[in-house]
């Protein structure tokens, strides 16, 4: 029900939607409302219970002001089981109704809509979103299964080739998959979500992320995701990854405000706070230092063991110890042992740390274990910090040429802008 509403409002204009992915970790919570309303940033909570008997389902909502904790509306809906989807569409209405203090014919019309019929698929792609944002081998690998179970149950249902484009556009940048092989997947399903529901704003999103990071179309790039948060303004996702647009195209004072937006529509998510810090060091502001560093360790609260904010505190940040992090990111290895960017991660702390032999030993495991997935301009960061630039840019070149989504993030990162002054480099991206 959490997931069906919150879904059915954030397309609405002019409301402030927090992320269900947040929501949910406050399902048994004993913390009061305005403590849960603290740490969601949000100024209303909506509270419901689910009775079930004699073939009926009976369910109370209830409106609490999270700054007075006063009661606010509140209502009854009952319905039998088999009409549990037509009563959420019901209650999304009135609730929507009584947030905004009413709805135009348009939003009525919109809320009336049904994602799908099939309560079966609906959780099937619950569960696909779950596991997608661990952001990990085992998670991807489940999220691709909940997701086509879905759209087998419900092959009308857009919001699953979402999911699976989201997860086919990650696997390439996660080390999983070679880009030639899960990009193009990853646009022709943005593109069948958006046949069977033009005005879903998370599948111009999916199409943007091929485009900008595959495709080099940055323009259409720019103006899908521009669309995608115009359709919904309540999409993390979406404001998530139009920052990491705007990074690596060089609109840098934008960057901060957007990433900024995602964190407060999805305050709990662990990938959005490693990735504030992540983009906002990476702009080299040095006003936005103390959020840096405040939102890896808010991410690594999620997972101690979370490779990209561990390599943010470690290896790109003069202020920790990197025996701590060599120590951290050999208990992730053991953890998540199928992750590749756990052993580059490695291989530049152990430099770092003056350890050379063990992070050449390392460099060849690497090697030996993921060539036919890592990403060549991975292993390109792993020679320009050994100094062997000649080799560096010999990956980069082998990046480009199979169209490296990870390429992209080379144009702005902070700790690589030295080699913006390379004919080789400028190259290598013209081309």
């Amino acid at each position: 029900l959490v997931s069906t509403l919150t879904s059915k409002l954030q397309p609405l204009q002019n409301l402030v939607v927090i992320a269900k992915e947040s929501a949910r970790k406050f399902k048994h919570s004993e913390q009061s409302p305005r403590e849960i309303g603290q740490a969601l940033g949000a100024g209303t909570i909506v509270t419901g219970e689910i009775q079930t008997g004699g073939g009926n389902i009976q369910v109370n909502i209830q409106l609490i002001n999270a700054n007075t904790e006063a009661l606010g509306w509140g209502s009854t809906f009952t319905k039998s089981q088999d009409e549990f989807l037509d009563m959420q569409n019901e209650i999304a209405t009135k609730l929507a109704s009584e947030l905004k203090g009413g709805l135009d014919a348009a939003e009525a019309q919109q809320l009336a809509q049904k994602a799908t019929d099939n309560a079966e698929a609906q959780a099937e792609y619950e569960a696909g979103r779950r596991e997608w944002n661990r952001r990990n081998k085992e998670g991807f690998d489940n999220a691709i299964q909940h997701f086509e179970r879905a759209i087998e149950l419900d092959p009308d249902y857009a919001d699953p080739y979402v999911g699976l484009s989201n997860t086919f556009g990650l696997l390439s940048i996660y080390n999983f998959a070679s880009p030639g092989d899960s990009m193009p997947k990853s646009r022709e399903l943005a593109e069948n979500a958006m046949s069977i529901n033009p005005n879903m704003g998370s599948a111009y999103t999916a199409l943007a992320w091929v485009q900008f990071m595959y495709d080099y179309e940055w323009e259409n790039a720019g103006n899908n995701f521009k669309k995608g948060v115009e359709l919904n303004p309540n999409n993390a996702t979406g404001f998530h990854w139009y920052a990491i647009y705007l990074l690596q195209t060089g609109q840098i004072d934008r960057v901060h405000p957007t990433i900024k937006k995602a964190k407060e529509l999805d305050p709990q998510s662990m990938i959005i706070k490693n990735d504030f810090a992540h983009l906002c060091w990476h702009t080299g502001i040095e006003a936005y230092e103390s959020e840096v560093m405040q939102s890896v360790e808010e991410a690594l609260e999620i997972d101690p063991h979370f490779e990209p904010a561990l390599r943010l505190k470690y290896c790109f940040s003069d202020k920790e110890n990197p025996s701590e992090g060599i120590e951290l990111l050999q208990q992730a290895r053991e953890i998540y042992p199928d992750q590749p960017s756990l052993l580059t991660s490695s291989i530049e702390l152990h430099w770092k740390a003056g350890e050379k032999q063990r992070a050449l030993e390392i460099f060849v495991e690497l090697l030996d274990k993921h060539k036919d997935t890592i990403n060549r301009s991975l292993i390109a960061q792993i020679y320009f910090q050994m100094g062997k630039t000649d080799d560096g840019f010999r990956w980069l070149e082998k990046s480009a040429e199979i169209k490296e989504p990870s390429l992209i993030l080379f144009a702005n990162w902070r700790q690589y802008r030295f080699l913006n002054e390379e004919p080789r480099f400028r190259k290598i991206f013209k081309k």
